[in-house]
């Protein structure tokens, strides 16, 4: 299965800014590198390198393949040349929502039309972001979780416009793309009974500025509202389990597997 995307851009290499770029590389995808720190990267590279030596925890990628990995990243002290290639802008600087609107209006700027933008925020649904970026039908939150330490998986979120081919991309980003776990608001969503072949998953999104559906449904958070739409997921596990979300649907998937 080819991949959902080809290239991709991590703006903000720390503590998992790093692991992800590290994850895309020795996973075969084309991977630059952008942080206003001179030299972050190959430092964060090296602390995370010393904490899980330390704690003894045999990593996601082995060590020895890490210099490979890394040898495959190019690194950039400017962010536009960093993304001017990508189709896949993931962004993963500090916790702060006005900095990463700031980072957001930069990438709808200065990135190739058709790339997606994704935020690595775990707090900040992108909602809050896309209309920065001047593309909020191509905005995602992608929040990755420790990798090398184990924890090989992302959520996967939808904003208030994303296009069903793009949350598709999201949801597909590993080297065969497929989804194990998946979460949503159940009150949205419809489950199949598991089959041979897969289920089929219905589940929704927020929609907020982008036009009018004649499925539209008030949201219970009272400020944006929702339409559905349909993914057929590749063997998923019938066990797969739903939870409660309040802004829009979460996908759960590994990862670079």
């Amino acid at each position: 299965m080819a991949k959902p995307f080809e290239r991709i851009a991590v703006v903000g290499t720390g503590t998992l800014g790093a692991q992800i770029a590290l994850l895309a590389a020795n996973a075969g995808y084309s991977v630059n590198v952008f942080d206003q720190q001179p030299g972050a990267f190959d430092q964060m590279i090296q602390k995370l390198k010393a904490d899980l030596k330390a704690k003894q925890v045999d990593p996601f990628i082995a060590f020895e393949q890490w210099d490979v990995c890394k040898g495959r990243i190019r690194q950039f002290e400017k962010l536009a040349p960093a993304v001017k290639d990508a189709d896949l802008v993931i962004e993963a600087v500090p916790e702060n929502l006005e900095l990463k609107e700031v980072v957001f209006r930069q990438l709808g700027e200065i990135a190739p039309p058709e790339a997606v933008l994704a935020t690595n925020s775990s707090s900040i649904p992108v909602s809050r972001l896309e209309q920065s970026s001047g593309r909020p039908e191509r905005c995602l939150n992608l929040h990755f979780y420790m990798a090398l330490q184990g924890m090989n998986i992302a959520d996967v979120m939808g904003g208030s416009c994303t296009l069903p081919e793009v949350m598709e991309k999201g949801i597909r980003l590993r080297s065969i793309g497929r989804p194990e776990f998946c979460t949503t608001r159940p009150s949205l969503a419809q489950v199949s009974p598991a089959t041979p072949e897969g289920s089929s998953i219905r589940s929704s999104r927020s929609r907020s500025n982008c036009s009018p559906s004649p499925r539209q449904m008030k949201s219970t958070s009272g400020h944006c509202n929702l339409t559905s739409a349909a993914f057929k997921l590749a063997k998923t596990p019938p066990n797969a389990s739903l939870t409660v979300e309040l802004t829009a649907r979460i996908w759960r998937a590994r990862i670079f597997a």
